[in-house]
């Protein structure tokens, strides 16, 4: 059993692995108490995609007492979708991605639940992965301490914008166009669909592509048990770095206006970070919102990157190796 809880500021990454007698069973608890006080929690998985039945992930934070189960994330053969659930009494919500303690009230623990359903099984079932944060003081730092060595990696491009005839669609795939991208280059597949990937993380509930925890699901369904892949807050931009040093791209979310961006990005956008060049302090990024392919590579002061990824708390998808540690991001 792995269970890491590494806390840099307001921030906190916890991760736990299922035990073999814990798979036997047909539901599973994780919990956790006395945490940095926090109002926004993250929850990702790694399980193959059970060929019949469903998953059901449900969530519950401790305020002042432990709040109702709320139905997090459903996670089936042929259906993924969130949830949108209130308890007001507790103040605890969930929406889409997120579970949030709504005012000025802050969450010191929280439990998950796995639910196998019909002819579902958990076990398959590899990894839970939990991010934390108190919004009010997490922050992405504009200090970089890498920054004595030019980091590139040799990242084919791919623009989202070619894969629909529909102006529509194409304009929302941009997290399974660059989580597709991430995946072919850690696998060396490049005959992974973006559009069949993105029909694969169709949250059928708000019909929306983008879904983080749906996204980070499907690649590991994808790339199987020799991966890692959650969604996390980092705090800093040298956490991106050394990711890229390691030779793992990372998926950022980023909203509001990037100079040089093919869009001004007002509802967020999903890009890759594959490099950064410290004498022109210039982030490298794989950007699927161009028009054609070769278009996608572009470089974004890094100023106006960690504002605009700032706008998003630090979010990223997270790729690591599964015979490693898993990141506590020191």
């Amino acid at each position: 059993m792995t269970v890491v809880n590494f806390q840099i500021s307001a921030s906190q990454l916890l991760h736990r692995d299922l035990l073999e007698e814990e798979k036997t069973k047909g539901v599973f608890i994780w919990e956790e108490t006395l945490l940095t006080p926090f109002d926004e929690l993250i929850i990702s998985w790694e399980v193959e995609r059970p060929s019949n039945g469903s998953y059901l992930i449900q969530a519950s934070l401790f305020t002042t007492d432990w709040s109702p189960w709320l139905d997090y994330a459903f996670w089936g053969a042929f259906d993924q979708y969130t949830f949108k659930k209130c308890s007001p009494d507790f103040g605890v919500q969930v929406y889409q991605d997120i579970v949030e303690v709504l005012g000025d009230n802050k969450a010191s623990g929280f439990r998950v639940r796995l639910i196998a359903n019909e002819e579902a099984s958990l076990e398959k079932f590899r990894v839970l992965h939990a991010s934390a944060i108190d919004r009010k003081r997490h922050a992405v730092s504009s200090t970089v301490f890498f920054d004595n060595k030019v980091v590139k990696l040799e990242f084919p491009g791919l623009s989202q914008m070619t894969l629909s005839q529909s102006l529509v669609e194409n304009s929302r795939l941009c997290s399974p166009t660059s989580t597709t991208a991430v995946i072919r280059f850690l696998s060396r597949c490049i005959d992974l669909s973006p559009v069949k990937f993105a029909a694969a993380v169709l949250d059928s509930t708000f019909d929306i592509y983008g879904n983080w925890i749906l996204n980070t699901a499907e690649a590991a369904h994808v790339l199987g048990k020799s991966w890692h892949c959650y969604v996390a807050h980092l705090t800093k931009f040298d956490q991106i770095i050394d990711k890229l040093i390691q030779g793992y791209p990372v998926v950022v979310s980023v909203k509001g206006p990037l100079k040089r961006a093919a869009l001004p990005y007002e509802s967020g956008h999903l890009l890759v970070v594959t490099g950064y060049d410290p004498e022109t302090q210039e982030v490298c990024c794989m950007d699927p919102a161009f028009s054609t392919n070769a278009l996608t590579h572009v470089r974004y002061s890094l100023t106006d990157f960690l504002t605009a990824w700032g706008r998003r708390q630090g979010v990223a998808y997270i790729f690591e190796p599964a015979l490693r540690p898993l990141c506590q991001f020191v």
